[in-house]
């Protein structure tokens, strides 16, 4: 695994890439993002909700995100934008990037022959991958994933350490897949004959849509006969 590189980024760099209306010193450096008790003159903050204008008044930020109808509320260089909750999440991202990873297959998993797997995917240690999966471009399996047989996975997903994924299911592109996910087991398939139990095979599959992100230790079971949909996030 490679080293997690944070970049730093004057205001106008982030105006730049993500746009808003920048008001006060352009040359600002931004490290990072930090509430407005916390943020220190290397972090931008943000004001969302008029209780914590106290805060504002007193924060030590270098720079503050702000809405339409706040551009005058701090004297402190400020971005305005229209919506500062998704602002934040972006520039939450652009300063806080995933790892790279380098491409390729951890001697210790173990492939199926058969499988196709992009040469631009990276494979973790013990992870299991069975016959005929496929795996997408820029994809990530973390260590102890076990793929099994037919399962597709899509371009740029990521499924982190010790994810199941059942024979013959579907992940689309970009979904997530958090630590310990299952997806494709049995669910809730019985039916009762003289006071006994009786399994009913569960043979239909599991269709994740792209952009979804699912949980850590989440089950998304298979269905008795048409497969469990999760549409596109």
């Amino acid at each position: 695994m490679t080293s997690i590189h944070r970049p730093e980024l004057t205001l106008a760099e982030i105006v730049g890439r993500l746009g808003g209306e920048l008001i006060g010193d352009a040359q600002v450096v931004v490290r990072q993002v930090a509430t407005l008790a916390q943020a220190q003159p290397d972090h931008i903050s943000f004001f969302t909700d008029g209780r914590y204008r106290h805060q504002l008044h007193a924060t030590c930020a270098g720079a503050v995100i702000v809405g339409m109808t706040e551009r005058d509320a701090t004297p402190l260089p400020r971005i305005v934008v229209e919506n500062p909750s998704i602002y934040l999440a972006r520039v939450l991202a652009l300063l806080n990037p995933p790892a790279p990873q380098d491409a390729g297959i951890h001697p210790s998993a173990v492939v199926d022959p058969s499988a196709r797997i992009d040469r631009s995917a990276v494979v973790g240690a013990f992870v299991q991958i069975g016959k005929n999966a496929c795996l997408g471009r820029g994809t990530v399996i973390y260590d102890g994933c076990s793929i099994g047989e037919g399962v597709r996975i899509g371009d740029e997903a990521t499924l982190y350490p010790r994810v199941t994924v059942y024979h013959g299911c579907v992940i689309g592109d970009r979904t997530i897949l958090h630590a310990g996910a299952v997806i494709g087991a049995d669910g809730f398939g019985l039916a009762q004959e003289e006071g006994k139990w009786i399994k009913i095979p569960q043979i239909g599959g599991v269709v994740i849509g792209d952009d979804v992100e699912i949980g850590a230790n989440t089950t998304v079971d298979r269905g008795a006969l048409d497969d469990t949909v999760i549409e596109e996030g």
